[in-house]
């Protein structure tokens, strides 16, 4: 999220360390300040880590949600989003705040995400680090791929001559294991541009682990340092549970107003303040029925939320007893994380550092 922001509690537990040698990407604007419609999103959660970056804050990312998306079979609009990631940031204790909504983005797998991405780095030559969920797995798990690729530069179609890299030291991640088939975080191993691509399968101990990696290249010719940082999100995904409001035997809630002489009488009016139940925020908009012995009549009902202004008015009297009667209904929403977030805050940096298992010949 995704946090905590100045008007967003949010989630993830990390505040992302940044290496004094790392270079920021060269495209994170082509993604930071550009809208994506969140239904090409792989799942739904991305949609509230990407509103939990603080980058995100900067724009008004709400309306993208506005073709509407679906957890768990129920329909979420804008105004949904916005209740949702208020009740998610509620459900953690630790505070998170970052810059890197690049991050977020290319981990969701959207396909126009990354498509903006890799054309922009193509289009610059460099090698960069990415992460996505680990495909062989059912959803979101705590294995996660980190893709290291050297992007080749050409010039009027021909290739350009690029330094060859290498790593300075193979690199400490924060997991309980890693993979490394292909010898990519050997210091050994030469990375070319256009030539190689390389894979880490990284498993952590819990989805909610989150962190920085750091690759601390070098030019293999001159020394010259260029390392590159970036990060795997948390996993959890977003839950929701649904129900009728009001709850109880009543399907309905009934607000009654009168008037007898003039509109401008108290009992021609009558405002409630409504809650959701427990743990519930409003869902979408509360539906309005309308009754009474006249059409000179006027229902509202307005949510924020956890609670709706409810209305029902007589807007004008002919001097005959008149009265309005609107009738309420809608449904509520509890949303949360699954699994639930750890109760402390979670440090990857104090976790063990995992050893890379190494396959050769593969």
């Amino acid at each position: 999220m995704y946090l905590i922001l100045r008007t967003i509690a949010f989630l993830f537990g990390i505040l992302i360390a940044t290496n004094a040698n790392a270079q920021p990407s060269p495209c994170a604007d082509v993604l930071v300040n550009k809208v994506y419609d969140v239904t090409d999103y792989r799942h739904s959660s991305f949609y509230f880590m990407d509103r939990a970056s603080s980058q995100s804050e900067k724009l008004d990312f709400a309306h993208s949600a506005g073709a509407g998306f679906d957890i768990d079979g129920v329909p979420i609009k804008a105004n949904d989003a916005g209740s949702a990631s208020r009740q998610l940031g509620r459900s953690d204790r630790s505070t998170f705040i970052s810059d890197e909504r690049e991050q977020f983005l290319l981990y969701s797998g959207a396909s126009n995400i990354l498509k903006a991405w890799s054309d922009c780095i193509s289009s610059k030559g460099d090698i960069r680090l990415r992460f996505e969920p680990d495909h062989q797995q059912e959803g979101l798990t705590n294995k996660i791929i980190m893709h290291i690729y050297y992007y080749p530069l050409f010039q009027e179609q021909r290739l350009l001559d690029q330094p060859e890299y290498k790593l300075l030291r193979r690199p400490s991640i924060a997991a309980k294991s890693i993979e490394d088939s292909n010898d990519c975080l050997d210091p050994k191993h030469i990375y070319r541009a256009g030539k190689d691509s390389c894979d880490v399968i990284i498993e952590t101990n819990s989805v909610w682990d989150t962190g920085p990696v750091t690759l601390p290249f070098i030019d293999a010719k001159t020394q010259a340092k260029h390392s590159i940082t970036g990060f795997f999100p948390m996993r959890a995904r977003v839950k929701v549970e649904t129900k009728i409001w009001p709850a109880g035997n009543s399907p309905e809630y009934h607000l009654h107003a009168s008037a007898q002489y003039s509109a401008s009488e108290s009992s021609a009016r009558n405002v409630q303040v409504v809650h959701a139940d427990p743990n519930f925020v409003f869902l979408s908009s509360i539906d309005v029925r309308k009754g009474g012995n006249t059409s000179n009549c006027k229902m509202e009902a307005r949510s924020d939320g956890e609670t709706a202004n409810l209305y029902t008015a007589v807007t004008r009297s002919d001097g005959e007893d008149e009265y309005c009667d609107g009738y309420f209904s809608g449904k509520q929403a509890r949303f949360y994380w699954d699994p639930p977030p750890p109760p402390a805050q979670t440090n990857t940096d104090s976790s063990p550092k995992a050893t890379p298992k190494t396959r050769r010949g593969k």
